[in-house]
C-alpha cells in the first residue's frame, strides 16, 4: 500500500487539503476520501501559527513568534509543517493576560487549538516515549496534558494527571484537531479531537489553579523529561482568548469543492477517487474546500435599507453590518422601531442598526411603525387638553382632545380635517388614520355694544357683574366711553399720541407716526381748515402693534397750514384660529390668554451722552422701541426647553434641566 499524507490547512476563506502520494507499487489501487477540515472557528484568535515560512518556523500570523526549543524544522514529507524532535518543544508567549475574575492573577478563560499527527508510538522507539506532551502550564514542571500509552495495545488515550471525565483514541500517522477549552472555575475545562468532545475535566476546578491556567508563557509538546516527549508534526497552532463553545468548535462550516492538481489516471466520484493501478507516481492532488455560504434574507416593508431588501450570499462567520433610515414624506413618516432575526442567528434589538455574524441562514426583518402628524391650534383663547397633543401618532391611534375655554369665551366649533368626530363637542375622539390638521374656534362674551368682557374684566370697570354698565361709562372723564377706548386700543386713561416731523420749511412733506394696536385699522385724513370735512390721505392701514409711519404732502402752494388726523376702528379681519375680528381676540401665543398679558406700546427714548461714558454709546442719540406684550403663562416643558435653548445661544443664562419640583404633567 503507498504512503500518503493529508495535511489540513488553517482556512481563512478558500482553503485546501493537500495530499501527496510518494511512492508507487505496481499492481496496487488506492482508494482516498477528501474530508473535511477541522473546525473553523468565527471567533478570531489572539495567536496564530502556520509553520509556511521552512526559514522561520517560529514565525506569527497573529501574536507574537514562537520559542523554538531543541530541533524543530520544516517537515520533509508535509508542506506547511513543522518536525518537532521527541526532545523538543514550542514556548508560546501569552498575549491574554488575567482574565475570568478581577481577582485574577493568571489567563483562566482560553482556548487552545492544535493540529497535529504523532508519526509512530513503537514501544522503545528513538522518537517515542512513554508519554507524548501536549501542554505544559507550569514552567518546566509535569506534563499538564498529555498522551499516554494504553496497556497491551498500540493506540494512544488522551488524559492527564488528575483529571477526570476524558477519554478517546489518538493513533499514529493520523492527523487530528486538538482543542483545549478552558473556563476556570466557570463551566470549566473541555477536551476535543476532530470537534467532538471526548471529556470534561473539571477537578479542581478553582481560578488560577496552576495546572490549567496560563501565566506569561506556556508549553507545547513540553514535559518535565525526555521519556515523556515524542517527535510529533505540527500544522497549525491556536490560541484564544475565551472559552469557545461546543457548537463552535464541533461545526465544519466548510464544504469540499474540488479535487484539483494531477489528476490523471483518477478515478473521482464526489470527494473521493481512486486508482486502480499504481505503476508510476501520481500527483500532488489538491483537495479544495469553501467555506460554507449562508442565505441572509433582509425584509423591510420600508426604506432602502443596506443590505438592501432580498437575499444575500455570505461565507460562514461573515460580519454584515446592516442598517435603514427612516423614511418621511409629509405629514406621514414611517420609524424603525427595531429589528429581529430568525433562523441560524436569533434575536432582536430596537436599534436602527445591527452587526450579524452569519453561521447559518438568517432572515433579518426590520420593524417599523407608520405614524401621521397631528396640528392643532386654539388661537389665543383658551388651553387644550393634554398641552402635548399636537405631534405625530402611530397611524391609526385614537386621540382624546378637550377644549377648555377661557374665561369669558365661549367654544364654538372645531375646523379642519375631523373625519367623523362631531365638529360641536368641545372634547373629541379623533382617529389618526390620516394626518389632520384642526382649529378649535372659540368666541369672547361681548357687552351689549361689542365690548369683550374680557378686556372691561382687565381694565376694572366691572361692578356687580354689570359689563353693559362698565361699557358706557367713561371712568377717566377724557370724554370717550369704554367701548371707545377699547376700539383705540388704549388702556383707560391712556392716549393715542400722534407725532409730526416735518424735515425743514422748505421740505414737501410730513412725517406722521403713532403707535398702533393689532386688530385696529387706522386711517390717516388731512384738511385745509377746521370748517372743511377731513378726506383720506390713503388707504386704511392694519396696526402690527409697532410704532407706524406715513409720509403726507405738506400744504399746497400759498398755503401755510394744514390739519391732520388719524381714525381708528376696529378691524373686521379674522385669522386662520378665529373666526371673529382680531380686535376680540388679540395675541398670538397659542394655547395661552392674551387677554392677561399687559401691552408695552412702542415709543421712542433717547439714550447716551455726547462726551461721557463709552464709546458704544456716544453720542446722545434717539431709540425706538417696538410694541410688545408681557406677561407670565404655563407652558410645557417642550416650550420651555425651545426658549431657554434660544436664550442661552443669545446671551441669557436660564436652565435647560428641570428639577422633579418642576415637572409640568402632561408632557
Amino acid at each position: 500500500m503507498p504512503d500518503f499524507l493529508i495535511l489540513p490547512r488553517w482556512p481563512l476563506g478558500l482553503f485546501t487539503m493537500k495530499s501527496f502520494i510518494r511512492r508507487a507499487f505496481a499492481h496496487s489501487s488506492l482508494a482516498l476520501v477528501a474530508l473535511l477540515p477541522a473546525s473553523i472557528f468565527a471567533a478570531e484568535p489572539v495567536g496564530l501559527w502556520e509553520f509556511e515560512d521552512p526559514s522561520d518556523l517560529g514565525a506569527a500570523s497573529i501574536g507574537s513568534p514562537l520559542l523554538l526549543n531543541g530541533t524543530v524544522t520544516a517537515s520533509v514529507d508535509v508542506p506547511g509543517a513543522a518536525d518537532v524532535a521527541r526532545t523538543a518543544y514550542l514556548t508560546v508567549t501569552n498575549p491574554i493576560g488575567a482574565n475570568g475574575d478581577e481577582a485574577a492573577t493568571r489567563s483562566n478563560q482560553f482556548t487552545i487549538v492544535i493540529d497535529m499527527m504523532v508519526p509512530d508510538f513503537t514501544d522503545g522507539g528513538a522518537d517515542n516515549g512513554n508519554f507524548t506532551g501536549i501542554l505544559e502550564f507550569n514552567s518546566g514542571g509535569d506534563g499538564d496534558y498529555f498522551i499516554r500509552k494504553q496497556t497491551g495495545n498500540t493506540e494512544l488515550g488522551v488524559a492527564a494527571i488528575n483529571y477526570t471525565g476524558s477519554s478517546g483514541t489518538f493513533l499514529s500517522n493520523t492527523w487530528y484537531r486538538f482543542v483545549y477549552a478552558v473556563d476556570n472555575g466557570g463551566v470549566g475545562r473541555s477536551v476535543y479531537l476532530n470537534g467532538v468532545k471526548i471529556g470534561d475535566n473539571n477537578s479542581n476546578n478553582t481560578l488560577d489553579y496552576d495546572r490549567a491556567s496560563i501565566a506569561s508563557t506556556f508549553g507545547i509538546f513540553q514535559d518535565n523529561t525526555t521519556a515523556e516527549q515524542s517527535r510529533v508534526i505540527v500544522s497549525n497552532i491556536a490560541l484564544y482568548d475565551e472559552r469557545l463553545s461546543d457548537q463552535e468548535i464541533a461545526d465544519n462550516n466548510a464544504a469540499f469543492t474540488a479535487w484539483s492538481g494531477d489528476t490523471s489516471g483518477l478515478d473521482i466520484n464526489g470527494s473521493q477517487f481512486s486508482i486502480a493501478s499504481m505503476s508510476e507516481p501520481v500527483g500532488p492532488v489538491t483537495a479544495n474546500f469553501a467555506l460554507n455560504q449562508y442565505t441572509l434574507t433582509v425584509v423591510s416593508a420600508h426604506g432602502s435599507p443596506v443590505p438592501a431588501v432580498g437575499e444575500h450570499l455570505y461565507s460562514h462567520g461573515a460580519e454584515v453590518d446592516a442598517s435603514v433610515e427612516p423614511v418621511s414624506q409629509g405629514k406621514t413618516r414611517n420609524i424603525i422601531t427595531g429589528w429581529s432575526t430568525t433562523g441560524a442567528n436569533s434575536a432582536s434589538g430596537y436599534e436602527s442598526s445591527v452587526n450579524l455574524e452569519l453561521t447559518g441562514d438568517t432572515t433579518l426583518t426590520w420593524n417599523w411603525e407608520t405614524q401621521v402628524l397631528l396640528e392643532i391650534d386654539s388661537g389665543a383663547e383658551a388651553k387644550l387638553k393634554p398641552m402635548d397633543a399636537g405631534k405625530w401618532y402611530p397611524i391609526n391611534t385614537t386621540v382624546h382632545i378637550e377644549s377648555v375655554p377661557g374665561p369669558f369665551f365661549t367654544f364654538v366649533e372645531w375646523r379642519g380635517d375631523l373625519g367623523e368626530a362631531d365638529a360641536t363637542q368641545a372634547s373629541l375622539s379623533l382617529l389618526l388614520d390620516q394626518p389632520r390638521a384642526l382649529v378649535a374656534d372659540f368666541s369672547p362674551v361681548l357687552a351689549a355694544n361689542g365690548t369683550p368682557h374680557w378686556w372691561l374684566d382687565n381694565q376694572g370697570l366691572v361692578s356687580d357683574g354689570n359689563f353693559d354698565a362698565a361699557e358706557s361709562s367713561d371712568p377717566d372723564g377724557n370724554g370717550l366711553t369704554a367701548a371707545q377706548e377699547f376700539v383705540a386700543g388704549l388702556p383707560v386713561g391712556g392716549q393715542l399720541k400722534v407725532g409730526m416731523d416735518i424735515p425743514s420749511v422748505a421740505s414737501p412733506t410730513i412725517n406722521i407716526t403713532w403707535g398702533s394696536q393689532l386688530g385696529r385699522r387706522y386711517t390717516v385724513k388731512s384738511a385745509p381748515d377746521l370748517s372743511t370735512t377731513f378726506t383720506a390721505i390713503d388707504d386704511a392701514v392694519e396696526g402690527d402693534g409697532n410704532l407706524m409711519e406715513i409720509s403726507v404732502a405738506g400744504p399746497g402752494a400759498g398755503n401755510d397750514q394744514a390739519f391732520f388726523t388719524v381714525e381708528v376702528e376696529a378691524s373686521p379681519v379674522a385669522t386662520s384660529a378665529d373666526a371673529d375680528a382680531a380686535i376680540s381676540s388679540p395675541g398670538t401665543a397659542q394655547f395661552n390668554f392674551a387677554r392677561a398679558m399687559a401691552h408695552i406700546p412702542a415709543g421712542s427714548f433717547i439714550m447716551g451722552e455726547d462726551s461721557a461714558g463709552i464709546a458704544d454709546v456716544r453720542p446722545e442719540h434717539t431709540v425706538h422701541l417696538d410694541a410688545f406684550y408681557m406677561d407670565k403663562f404655563e407652558v410645557s416643558r417642550g416650550e420651555w426647553i425651545a426658549v431657554a435653548t434660544w436664550a442661552n445661544a443669545n446671551g441669557y443664562d436660564l436652565p435647560t434641566v428641570l428639577h422633579v419640583y418642576d415637572f409640568v404633567p402632561s408632557d
